[in-house]
């Protein structure tokens, strides 16, 4: 088969099943979204062989795997470098290691994007939330925006540095015993640039006296440019 295909801003590409979908190895077009392509039922793989991706909109993978096994056009050696990528309660295969990311990401109700985890830089938008955790064995640069949203955890093995452009922020969505809060834990040294947001989730409101342990830092230097939200 021979096409492109085309999902406009406001369009939804929704797949329900798994298995080859959009298979084009004879002539690869292209898949260009500037909506919402999703995957939201079928506990096992989608693939996309042969047939390369274009994504300016949304993808999303709330079920099973989406496999973008026909390429990416926002990846570019190890960058990620536009575009939104969501993984809610499932799998988000780039195919590709990623070290840098200059796109927006979002990681929910434990959802995880494969050969992620050797994230060195980010300087777009970085969210874990819900239940989610991302590990990454090595140091991170943020010079974007990292949130540790409600129940988000982001454990990070070596040093973290936040640069003078970065945001960082956590969400609280309930009690200290909830463990609905973002965590955010650093083995080696943080150095501390940039402006800090507390923001408070999920309709809650927090109760006189309520303490929460947001993050855990080896050895902070540094001081936050700005704080926002909630007093911390």
């Amino acid at each position: 088969r021979s096409a492109t295909i085309n999902n406009t801003v406001t369009g939804v590409y929704n797949i329900q099943e798994d298995g080859d979908d959009l298979y084009n190895a004879g002539n690869p077009s292209v898949f260009n979204n500037q909506g919402t392509f999703e995957k939201t039922a079928g506990s096992g793989s989608t693939n996309l062989p042969g047939f390369p991706l274009n994504n300016t909109g949304v993808v999303a993978a709330n079920s099973g795997t989406l496999n973008l096994s026909g390429g990416i056009t926002q990846v570019t050696g190890a960058t990620l470098t536009a575009g939104t990528w969501q993984a809610s309660n499932g799998i988000l295969n780039l195919n590709t290691a990623i070290t840098t990311n200059n796109a927006t990401v979002v990681l929910t109700n434990g959802g995880q994007i494969t050969n992620f985890g050797g994230l060195a830089t980010n300087n777009g938008s970085l969210t874990v939330t819900s239940g989610t955790t991302l590990t990454l064995p090595g140091s991170l640069a943020n010079n974007g925006q990292l949130t540790l949203g409600a129940g988000g955890t982001v454990n990070i093995g070596g040093n973290l540095t936040e640069g003078t452009a970065s945001t960082l922020e956590f969400d609280v969505g309930g009690t200290p015993a909830s463990g609905s809060f973002g965590h955010l834990a650093v083995a080696g040294t943080a150095a501390i640039n940039g402006p800090l947001n507390v923001s408070l989730a999920n309709g809650y409101g927090p109760v006189s006296g309520d303490s929460y342990t947001i993050a855990t830092l080896g050895g902070p230097t540094g001081h936050f440019t700005a704080q926002t939200g909630l007093a911390p």
